[in-house]
């Protein structure tokens, strides 16, 4: 069954049209890495999780301005890696799934 929303001015356009895929939270998760000199890179098992275009990734804030993470999805999780160089990592990564 396909879901969607189309919003029409008054003279009969489409506006907003959302359709067919609607996004849906699965699961969030702690990345933590408290060792300055750590590895910097990490995978986390998502059950469920595959390497297809139906899933994605959305990491938050590192509380460092010169810290992030850069995520990719791969067959049972993802991997992340830290990017520039901030001492400590922790960071909340929210799964989504299509």
């Amino acid at each position: 069954m396909s879901f969607g929303y189309k919003l029409f001015d008054g003279a009969g356009q489409v506006i907003l049209d959302v359709s067919d895929r609607l996004i849906r939270f699965h699961s969030l998760h702690q990345v933590t890495q408290l060792d300055p000199n750590g590895p910097g890179t990490g995978f986390v098992y998502v059950l469920g999780m595959a390497r297809d275009s139906n899933w994605f990734v959305a990491a938050g804030s590192t509380g460092d301005p010169y810290t992030f993470l850069h995520c990719t999805v791969q067959n049972g999780g993802f991997r992340w890696n830290v990017v520039a160089s901030g001492p400590i990592v922790n960071c909340t990564v929210s799964v989504f799934r299509l």
